[in-house]
């Protein structure tokens, strides 16, 4: 699973803080820590869901997929073209 790569990714790219990002989904900014630090291990579906609507993607994407490979693929797809 990729929730902690990907919150970190995402983090980063959208240029947000873990506490605005703890605020926003309205929880404690030690869960966002821990899920990042991955000491989180049972991060509950509506977190999940709560994040991958905040950073606007699915949640099979949050999950289960690299964000972070993606990304480079689709820039590589779109220099080619």
């Amino acid at each position: 699973m990729f929730i902690q790569k990907n919150l970190i990714y995402l983090k980063s790219k959208h240029n947000v803080s873990y506490r605005k990002i703890a605020f926003a989904l309205n929880i404690n900014i030690n869960a966002i820590l821990r899920i990042k630090n991955g000491a989180e291990q049972n991060v509950t579906i509506k977190t999940i869901a709560n994040l991958a609507n905040f950073f606007d993607v699915t949640i099979d994407d949050l999950v289960y997929k690299d964000l972070s490979i993606e990304n480079k693929l689709n820039y590589r797809e779109i220099d080619n073209e």
